[in-house]
């Protein structure tokens, strides 16, 4: 068991109900399980399969079917809602929010305008929306792609963000079948839909009931529920088979609207969405067109970049009104659209210009790897990304931004340089506030114009000229803010991540051999132990202590195990004292610490040394949940890490420096860091960032270095020295995280 399973499985042991007599006998893990789902059992909803036929396709004069896997939706959404453990923050009703100029802002599904409509349509008489949130897409088993399954995942917007992470705030509820590679795409799609369709037709029935649903919302009241269909989490191709569309080259390539594909490079105009209405009329038309033949069927079809194919989507409640329109459901995603999507295709331009093909830019980046050290920054280090077109997470791709100016410095032409800074200037403006206004959305949508202006610039000879279905589905994000809230709200990223949890530990722990029956135990097993936890009467006090420490300023403090001792000459200490190893390290700067620790009036014979600590973000634009942890550590899994810090000076002055080592001294309470200073020169007109260079003491050409009590360390920054002008150092303005 992971150890999220192991935590929860205790707290099923300590339920009133269960009997310590009841451990005899248990020999492993297994044993565990066996007896959760002989007592449990009945609490998690059964699996079934269900035989689909698959439609035109015949083998040896016969029809074939494909099994699909399945749970009954309404239960699983059900219990999901009344999920104890999702009660902090959860969202039962709309609410306006307006900022301190009165501009609405958008930041939470229930801030924006879907769940105000939606509400409005069924009145305000304790009538509470179930914001469904659906998910799917096909991912890898075996290292060497011979396995692959195809998970659902059902989640709800009512659940704040930060806890739709956990386990308990998402379920899979089918496991569709993979088919043949070698059918047609109409068949593939057509099966999509059939099983998705049976999938979801009790949530289908469910919205559009005349009663609603008697659930309880996790405070334990009674609410009529109606399930409406907020959000389909997926990527373009996957949004292709929910909306029935053709993919890339084709007329309108787009699930969303009707966009043609030689104006997918237009950031300027929006275009009409596709209607259920106006989807419908396509599809009647088509049949109709069959009979004078199936090649004007066919070009009517190519013409509008549909499959004949009725969506599931359009018998959810609300499906034809313009505010609950199921194609404004399928949002753009950030991971897809942009971290791997439109950043990829910029590396893949960066990777035609000749400093990628001698390595040039590789070694910076490897350089990053091994010395540019900051808390969010995922940085390959299997040696090859611009040269080689190396496949790298998304993860990756967003880290590699943060630092991408800084590797081109001195390697590309300016062009290159401010279509990048284009890119992320747009890319920081849209994804890195906490909330958005009407005034914000339009700042980024002139970003977005300029971006694909200096790309086509910088980048005339690209194969598509930019006409790119993912440089497209930039319109898309202003609107999608504005009806769901935050790209964060609706990203694949925190159901990619579920793949791990739901389906591939359960194969990995099976024998490979009957591992769709292992995933289904599993799964099982998670929504036995949610069941029985909500059933728990006692109150709980749920953990919010991460906010609070964030709140309140407290720092949390990681390692203490490292003592200094300060007494005796330096040529006396052993090589292996722990002072000796941080200060050859740091190249010898901690050679000044005795003499600053005495004109700091501190005159210790040890100090308590901490490895790192955490302390909450001081930007004005980031959310005051978000912790920012610094470090000061010569090995670092292997690797030197000290954190580069803004600090708070004198009224609103700010001061930059690189955190030698956080300590405090034997008997007191007080937390001091010694930091090394850097002075702001300008603003560099290469990179667009606050160039740095290190500070002299006053009066003295003696490098700049002080104790300070960590209370005003108030943000962790990078500070990157220029490859280009050995000497200068450069404030990173370009991080995301």
């Amino acid at each position: 068991m992971t150890v999220e399973e192991s935590k929860r499985f205790l707290q099923v042991i300590l339920h009133p109900d269960f009997k310590p007599a009841d451990l005899a006998g248990w020999r492993s893990i297994k044993d565990a399980q066996k007896w959760a789902a002989d007592n449990w059992g009945s609490k998690a909803a059964p699996w079934k399969t269900t035989l689909v036929k698959v439609p035109d396709v015949l083998e040896n004069g016969q029809p074939v079917y494909v099994s699909l896997k399945h749970v009954d939706t309404v239960k699983i959404a059900k219990a999901i809602f009344e999920d104890r453990q999702n009660h902090t923050g959860f969202a039962l009703f709309p609410t306006v929010k307006k900022n301190q100029r009165g501009e609405r802002i958008y930041t939470r599904p229930q801030h924006c305008t879907w769940w105000q409509k939606a509400q409005e349509e069924l009145g305000y008489n304790d009538e509470v929306i179930a914001a469904l949130i659906v998910y799917s897409d096909v991912t890898q088993l075996s290292k060497n792609d011979s396995q692959k399954v195809w998970p659902v995942v059902i989640s709800l917007g009512n659940i704040a963000v930060e806890h739709r992470w956990k386990r308990s705030a998402k379920q899979m509820v089918a496991m569709l079948p993979m088919g043949n590679p070698k059918w047609p795409s109409s068949v593939k799609t057509q099966l999509f839909q059939d099983c998705m369709k049976i999938v979801l037709q009790p949530l289908i029935d469910a919205s559009n009931s005349s009663t609603g649903c008697a659930w309880t919302d996790p405070s334990g009241t009674l609410r009529t529920v109606w399930p409406l269909l907020y959000c389909y989490a997926c990527d373009y191709p996957e949004s292709s088979k929910v909306s029935c569309t053709f993919q890339h080259n084709s007329n309108r390539p787009c699930s969303m609207c009707y966009v043609e594909k030689d104006e997918m490079d237009d950031l300027v105009n929006t275009f009409a969405p596709r209607t259920v209405r106006e989807q419908r009329f396509v599809v009647d038309k088509f049949n109709r067109l069959l009979e004078t033949g199936k090649t004007v069927a066919g070009d009517y079809a190519k013409l509008w970049s549909s499959f004949p194919t009725p969506s599931f989507l359009w018998e959810f409640k609300y499906a034809s009104t313009p505010w609950g329109n199921p194609y404004l459901a399928l949002m753009p995603d950030v991971l897809h659209q942009s971290d791997v999507g439109v950043w990829g295709h910029i590396r893949d331009a960066l990777a035609t210009l000749p400093a990628a093909k001698n390595g040039a830019m590789d070694t910076r980046l490897k350089w990053f790897w091994e010395n540019g050290r900051i808390a969010g920054l995922y940085l390959p280090h299997h040696g090859t990304y611009f040269g080689s077109g190396a496949n790298v997470s998304a993860a990756e791709h967003r880290a590699i931004m943060q630092v991408s100016v800084f590797i081109l410095e001195g390697l590309v032409l300016p062009q290159h340089m401010i279509a990048v800074q284009a890119f992320l200037r747009w890319y920081k403006a849209l994804f890195r506030p906490r909330y958005h206004t009407d005034a914000s959305l339009a700042t980024c949508h002139t970003l977005a114009m300029s971006m694909i202006k200096e790309l086509k610039a910088a980048f005339p000879k690209q194969k598509s000229k930019w006409k790119l279905i993912k440089v497209h589905m930039v319109v898309h994000f202003e609107e999608a803010i504005k009806r769901g809230g935050l790209p964060e709200e609706y990203s694949t990223n925190m159901y990619e991540h579920f793949h791990k949890d739901c389906v591939k530990r359960p194969y990995r722990a099976s024998n490979r051999r009957e591992w769709t029956e292992s995933i289904i135990k599993s799964n099982q097993f998670h929504q036995m132990l949610s069941e029985v936890e909500s059933d728990i009467k006692e109150e709980r006090e749920y953990n919010s202590a991460f906010y609070e420490a964030d709140t309140e300023g407290k720092r949390v403090l990681l390692r203490t195990h490292v003592v200094f001792h300060m007494q005796g000459s330096t040529a006396r200490r052993s090589k292996t004292d722990q002072f000796e190893i941080w200060n050859t390290a740091l190249g010898g700067r901690l050679t000044t610490l005795q003499d600053d620790l005495e004109s700091y009036d501190l005159t210790p014979q040890t100090l308590h040394v901490f490895t790192g600590m955490a302390v909450p973000a001081g930007s004005s634009t980031a959310d005051s949940r978000v912790t920012h942890f610094v470090r000061a550590n010569p090995s670092h899994h292997g690797q030197l890490w000290f954190s580069h810090a803004a600090i708070r000076g004198a009224g609103d002055e700010v001061w930059y420096g690189e955190i030698l080592l956080l300590f405090k001294i034997l008997g007191s309470d007080e937390r001091f860091a010694y930091v090394q200073y850097y002075d702001v020169i300008r603003v560099d007109a290469l990179t667009g960032c606050k160039a740095l260079r290190v500070a002299k003491a006053p009066g003295t050409q003696r490098v700049y270095r002080d104790i300070i009590d960590v209370d005003t360390i108030f943000r962790a920054v990078h500070i990157v020295e220029s490859f280009a002008r050995p000497g200068t150092f450069m404030l990173n303005d370009y991080l995301f995280d």
